[in-house]
């Protein structure tokens, strides 16, 4: 998908409880270039916020689940990353902590993921995934000449 498809690179799951954790994480993200879906101060005011959140979903590339013990039995991170499944999105799942692995919900467990307890260093490992991704849509975009 080109970027004139995606409103965002990467569409964040996590727990409210988790925000400062996550803001850490979103800066880090920001400041490699990444565009970054971190919740309702992404969205119009006066817009729905559930419409909002489909949409913001629909148009990142990825999906990153910030797994922590207050998010792994959440209807919303089933609803988003099935959602994802659907769309057929990367997902990148960030385990904080000493989260123990058995908790990650069930579909999760297909996808790799990776264990990282400082938010900037997770941020600057997704930043890189994010670019690689960009990097191949890209190649895989271009037109290729043909002789006619």
């Amino acid at each position: 998908m080109s970027d004139e498809n995606n409103k965002y690179d990467v569409f964040l799951s996590y727990s409210m409880k988790d925000r400062d954790w996550v803001g850490s994480f979103v800066d880090a993200l920001r400041a490699d270039g990444i565009r970054t879906c971190f919740g309702m101060e992404d969205f119009e005011p006066g817009s729905r916020w559930d419409d909002e959140l489909q949409d913001a979903l629909r148009t990142s590339r990825a999906l990153v689940v910030i797994l922590s013990p207050n998010n792994t039995d959440n209807l919303w991170t089933c609803f988003e990353v099935g959602a994802a499944v659907a769309g057929q999105k990367r997902i990148i799942s960030v385990l904080t902590g000493n989260l123990d692995a058995h908790l990650i919900p069930p579909l999760l467990r297909q996808y790799p993921f990776f264990r990282e307890s400082s938010a900037v260093a997770a941020g600057r490992r997704v930043a890189e995934m994010v670019a690689d991704v960009r990097s191949t849509e890209r190649l895989t975009s271009v037109p290729v000449a043909r002789d006619v």
